[in-house]
């Protein structure tokens, strides 16, 4: 494992590619360094995307890597900030700003996420999608179902058919997921790779105020959303 300091904070946060254990998880909320956590479900199918939230334009990964690399210069002065918006610090050819704490781990599932970030004061404060054009002729173009929690006092209120249909998102056992510790604030859960009848390994929890991706022990049910037997991830 390898141990990197934040630059928006002291503390340490370990990348690795075994999920988070809860007994060093990612500090979340208020008085901690992250305010916001996203969920991104990537899918190739557009059926899964819930009726009822909106669609939003999505720039190139280009576009995109140029507004990170400049809010890193704009948080951080040149120096430092070219420093951590250097092409291909992370992932080759992408400007990464952040530190990419969960790297592909296996059959993950969120189910007991929202619960547990509204119980900290962080509501579901944005939902949307927008399509995702692969620059990889060889790989498909995806969609992309995002979901913002935040410290805050509002939340949005959603039709019940469009909580239901983010719940079996939510449900699913997903192949991948990668996390990301942004210096904005931020914590980004990337998900992808739709398993219907895959049984999860691994269920992404608040603990203490803490983001822990936890062993399962029984699969969660929607009965048991935030309630599944869980034990520290080995």
């Amino acid at each position: 494992m390898e141990r990197i300091s934040l630059q928006t904070s002291t503390q340490e946060i370990t990348r690795q590619t075994t999920p988070i254990p809860s007994n060093i998880g990612l500090p979340i909320g208020v008085g901690t360094s992250y305010h916001t956590v996203i969920v991104k479900f990537l899918f190739t199918n557009p059926k899964w995307i819930p009726a009822g939230i909106p669609f939003v334009s999505r720039g190139t990964n280009n576009l995109e890597d140029n507004a990170h690399f400049r809010k890193a210069v704009e948080m951080f002065g040149a120096k430092a900030g070219q420093k951590l918006g250097a092409i291909g610090r992370v992932r080759e050819g992408r400007v990464d700003t952040g530190i990419h704490i969960a790297d592909n781990i296996q059959l993950s599932q969120p189910a007991m996420l929202r619960s547990g970030l509204a119980n900290i004061g962080m509501p579901l404060v944005d939902s949307h999608y927008f399509p995702l054009k692969s620059e990889d002729p060889k790989k498909s173009d995806k969609w992309v179902v995002c979901l913002s929690f935040c410290v805050s006092q509002e939340r949005i209120e959603l039709p019940g058919p469009t909580v239901q249909a983010m719940r079996e998102l939510a449900k699913t056992t997903w192949q991948w997921t990668h996390v990301w510790a942004n210096p904005d604030g931020k914590v980004t859960i990337n998900v992808g790779g739709r398993l219907p009848e895959g049984k999860p390994r691994y269920a992404m929890v608040i603990c203490n105020r803490k983001f822990a991706m936890a062993r399962i022990i029984e699969p969660v049910t929607e009965e048991q959303e935030g309630n599944a037997a869980t034990a520290p991830a080995e």
